[in-house]
C-alpha cells in the first residue's frame, strides 16, 4: 500500500525525446499547438522555434536555414507568398520534432543543477528520488524521507535502472531548480550533471516535472 495521500505523492514514468515518437504531442496539446502556429505570425513561429531548437542537438542541423529564412523574411517582408512559403516550411519543421518525441511547449522551460541541501530545506523545497534507465524516468516526491521514497518507487514496476538519486525541486517560474540530498552521494549526484549536459536529457526531465509546477 502507498503509504502517502495524493497530495503527498506524485508518481510517473516517461519515455525519452526519441522513444516516445511524439505519443504526447499528437494529442490534445499538439492539436491546440498546431492551431496556434496557424494563427501566429511567420516572424513569431520562427523565432520560437528557433529558440527551442538552441535547447536540442539538432541546432547544428537547422542553424543555417534559420539564418536565410530570417533573411528573407527581411527583404520580402511585404510579400505575402513568400511569407507563407516561410510559414509553411517552419511548421513542417515543427511537426518533425513533434513526431521525433520532442515537446516544443518546453522552449521557455530552463533547469538548473545547483549543489547538495540538507533537510532544513524541506519549506522551500520538495523531496524527489528518481530512476533513469532505457530513455525513461521514473519518479516519486513527497514528504516523506528519501529511504521511504526510494523503498516505495523501487516496488513499483520500472525498466532498466542504470542510475539513481535522491533529491531536492522546486520551480521557480519555468526554470525547474534540482539539488542532491543528503542521501545522494557525490558519484550518483556528478553522473546526473553528466547525464543532464545532453541536450534531449534535459528536455526529458522537464517533459517529466513539469507537469508539479506549483
Amino acid at each position: 500500500m502507498c503509504p502517502f495521500s495524493p497530495e503527498e505523492l506524485a508518481l510517473r514514468g516517461e519515455p525519452g525525446p526519441r522513444e516516445s515518437r511524439g505519443r504526447l504531442e499528437l494529442g490534445a496539446m499538439g492539436v491546440l499547438e498546431r492551431l496556434a502556429e496557424h494563427f501566429s505570425s511567420t516572424w513569431k513561429l520562427l523565432s520560437e522555434t528557433n529558440k527551442f531548437l538552441a535547447k536540442t542537438s539538432l541546432m547544428g542541423h537547422y542553424e543555417t536555414e534559420f539564418t536565410a529564412m530570417r533573411a528573407r523574411l527581411k527583404s520580402h517582408e511585404h510579400d505575402r507568398e513568400t511569407i507563407m512559403e516561410i510559414k509553411d516550411r517552419v511548421i513542417q519543421i515543427r511537426k518533425g520534432l513533434r513526431l521525433g518525441g520532442y515537446d516544443l511547449t518546453l522552449a521557455d522551460f530552463d533547469l538548473v543543477i545547483s549543489d547538495y541541501r540538507n533537510d532544513s530545506s524541506a519549506r522551500t523545497y520538495t523531496r524527489m528520488v528518481m530512476f533513469i534507465g532505457d530513455g525513461r524516468i521514473w519518479s516519486v516526491s513527497g514528504e516523506a524521507n528519501h529511504e521511504t521514497l526510494f523503498g516505495y518507487l523501487d516496488a513499483e514496476p520500472h525498466g532498466n535502472v542504470e542510475h539513481s538519486h535522491c533529491l531536492w525541486y522546486r520551480w521557480e517560474g519555468m526554470t525547474l531548480f534540482v539539488s542532491g540530498s543528503d542521501s545522494e552521494d557525490q558519484a550518483s549526484f556528478e553522473a546526473l550533471k553528466s547525464w543532464s549536459d545532453t541536450p534531449e536529457n534535459r528536455l526529458m526531465l522537464l517533459r517529466h516535472m513539469k507537469d508539479r509546477r506549483r
